[in-house]
């Protein structure tokens, strides 16, 4: 029942609509759509795949693809989509609300089963020319999953359907962070 509700929300979508459910979603059809309907965010992402604003509902769209994928994968296994969480300020005053507690979101949390290790991934579909303009906020971006890291013990990877700056992957490094770049969802 559920299920049907995905379809019908994001059928209606703006810019999601039937092609978008039938092609990337192949009508939430249970044979492809692998993911637990109560999974957090996934009520969620789906309604914000049916959003007026394209881009946010392109980057749902793509979470919830390739949060599909791994669970459809079978090593591993979903824990949430859209997490949000709270960080000290690592960023310092520069780029900052100037605030001790800053918040963030976890695009797709999810256990590798073999092993158990915790992994976050951060989905990207930014070109070299918007990393360049933005390279501080994917930076204070970076240095969250380099916290996450190290409080969390999670693996954390940066996954973009595009090239990646070498001053980005540099900085992700430094900061423990894996980078996945020139990705097809």
């Amino acid at each position: 029942q559920k299920i049907k509700i995905f379809g019908n929300t994001v059928g209606k979508g703006r810019h999601a609509g039937e092609p978008v459910l039938n092609r990337m979603f192949k009508n939430f059809d249970p044979a492809f759509f692998k993911l637990d309907p109560d999974l957090p965010g996934v009520k969620e992402t789906v309604k914000l795949i049916a959003s007026d604003n394209l881009n946010k509902s392109k980057g749902h769209r793509t979470e919830l693809i390739y949060a599909n994928s791994f669970e459809r994968d079978g090593r591993f296994k979903m824990n949430s989509i859209g997490e949000q969480r709270k960080y000290p300020n690592l960023v310092g005053p520069e780029g900052s609300s100037g605030k001790l507690i800053t918040k963030g979101e976890a695009d797709l949390s999810l256990i590798h089963n073999e092993t158990g290790q915790k992994i976050r991934v951060e989905v990207k579909n930014i070109k070299l020319s918007t990393q360049i303009s933005n390279l501080e906020k994917y930076k204070r971006q970076i240095i969250k999953m380099g916290y996450d890291l190290l409080s969390k013990g999670e693996t954390q990877v940066f996954a973009n359907r595009y090239g990646v700056t070498r001053e980005l992957k540099d900085f992700a490094k430094k900061h423990g962070v894996q980078v996945v770049e020139n990705l097809s969802s």
